[in-house]
């Protein structure tokens, strides 16, 4: 077999195929400059995808996280519900019969009860405190002097023994005294005549 052998117009014709070939070469720089940019502002616009998709996915687990808390103090609190929900349902059925036989006297109560009643009786709760401090402060120590009081009654009374006898005596005076036990008994009688 032979080897064909270039002529020089092959030799021309490939030297002009290769000059063609380092043209398109060199037209296609700008295009390859132009897409390793596009790759490059790609590449960035991607590292900013993942950034983002990672402080997402940061945030998802602290919200995963504090969910699972919030579930874990929900339950518990669940928990304590139901027990204060079962206590609550023992009460009531212990305190139902109670509650029925009250049942009738409220509702006497709300019947004959006006606005004006519940009113004085807000006023006189009010109150109370300052009722409360006037007797500790006022009251109660007057009735613990009232032990030492009892001696000193009984000599007044008996002065008075002493001078109702005294008066008595005087001439003219046992009259006045009859007259006036006569009609206190007769005051002391009509009060009680209605009564009867």
């Amino acid at each position: 077999m032979r080897l064909p052998v270039p002529g020089p117009r092959d030799v021309a014709r490939m030297t002009q195929l290769g000059y063609q070939a380092i043209e398109q070469a060199i037209a296609l720089v700008p295009r390859v400059v132009a897409v390793v940019d596009s790759v490059e502002t790609l590449l960035a616009r991607v590292d900013r995808i993942v950034a983002d998709v990672e402080r997402t996915n940061q945030q998802a687990r602290t919200i995963v996280s504090r969910a699972q808390a919030s579930v874990g103090e929900t339950e518990a609190v669940l928990s304590r519900a139901s027990g204060l929900v079962e206590q609550a349902g023992q009460l009531l059925e212990q305190s139902g019969p109670m509650l029925e036989e009250l049942v009738p006297i409220l509702t006497k109560i709300t019947e004959s009860t006006s606005p004006e009643e519940v009113q004085a009786i807000v006023e006189m709760v009010n109150e109370t405190p300052e009722l409360t401090q006037s007797l500790r402060k006022d009251i109660m120590p007057t009735l613990s002097t009232l032990d030492s009081v009892a001696p000193d009654l009984r000599q007044l009374l008996e002065v008075s023994k002493e001078l109702n006898e005294m008066l008595g005596s005087l001439p003219g005076l046992g009259r006045v005294k009859r007259r006036l036990e006569n009609e206190n008994a007769l005051e002391q009688a009509s009060p009680s005549a209605p009564d009867s």
